[in-house]
């Protein structure tokens, strides 16, 4: 990140000013999802720095993001053995391949699926909930308790299934709708921080439909959730979801009529 930051620096013909533009734009940035947001409505905080270079400095960000958590998952172990060769190697590697060999022998084993760790607590469940599935939804002299594990292998199974994801998007497409409005706070905000809130009040009462949303007003949205300025409700009608989705489970033949 110091390196791309000190590279573009070094090929403007202001170094003072794109060196204050790059300080200004990095928080932004904590989202890389927020980049296109950034270049399109923030060209006031981000001149005179390029589209090119804001992707750039985004990608780095996220490298950086990305060795630093993983040098603090393995420091706890490479203080105790006083190596302070490993130990350099750790907090100097800019190579992601490099930090994991040395969390190899510290990595601790996976745990697995959580549909793994099932089949081991309840080896008999698995098998009835796949009789369940490839009978048509028919429970009939099964077991499928307890009744948690049964609901999560289900929902597993619905999930993996493309006519019930079809369905749900469908649903969600046609009839779902958005809805965000201004997070509520107890505390007086500064001048700085009603200045920041003020650019999301386009969205302090905002109603969509998924079909109609644009794609600059996901990325508005969700910027102002993550900076805690806006909340979002969906509103669903549960009735006509579930339809949906049992009319799919019927017709791919998971469920018979009237099941």
């Amino acid at each position: 990140l110091v390196q791309t930051s000190s590279e573009i620096i070094r090929s403007s013909s202001n170094p003072r000013v794109v060196g204050s533009a790059i300080e200004r734009t990095l928080p932004m940035l904590e989202d890389p999802t927020a980049v296109p947001f950034v270049c399109r409505y923030r060209s006031d905080v981000i001149a005179p720095l390029s589209t090119k270079q804001i992707h750039q400095l985004s990608e780095m960000m996220q490298k950086h993001r990305s060795l630093e958590s993983l040098r603090k998952r393995i420091l706890p172990h490479v203080v105790p053995t006083k190596n302070d060769e490993l130990l350099f190697r750790v907090e100097t590697s800019i190579s992601k391949t490099e930090l994991e060999d040395i969390y190899a022998p510290f990595k601790p084993a996976s745990k697995g699926s959580l549909e793994e760790r099932i089949k081991q607590e309840h080896p008999t469940l698995v098998t009835d909930i796949d009789t369940f599935w490839s009978n048509g939804g028919d429970a009939t002299r099964l077991k499928l308790v307890p009744r948690e594990a049964a609901i999560t292998l289900l929902a597993n199974r619905i999930a993996n299934h493309l006519p019930i994801m079809e369905a749900a998007i469908e649903y969600t497409t046609s009839y779902c709708r958005i809805k965000a409005s201004r997070t509520a706070t107890k505390k007086s905000l500064s001048k700085k921080e009603e200045d920041e809130a003020d650019k999301y009040r386009t969205y302090f009462d905002f109603d969509s439909s998924f079909h109609h949303i644009r794609d600059h007003q996901v990325l508005a949205l969700r910027r102002g959730v993550d900076q805690k300025i806006l909340k979002l409700a969906y509103d669903v009608d549960s009735s006509r979801a579930e339809s949906m989705i049992r009319r799919a489970l019927v017709t791919s033949g998971v469920l018979g009529d009237g099941k």
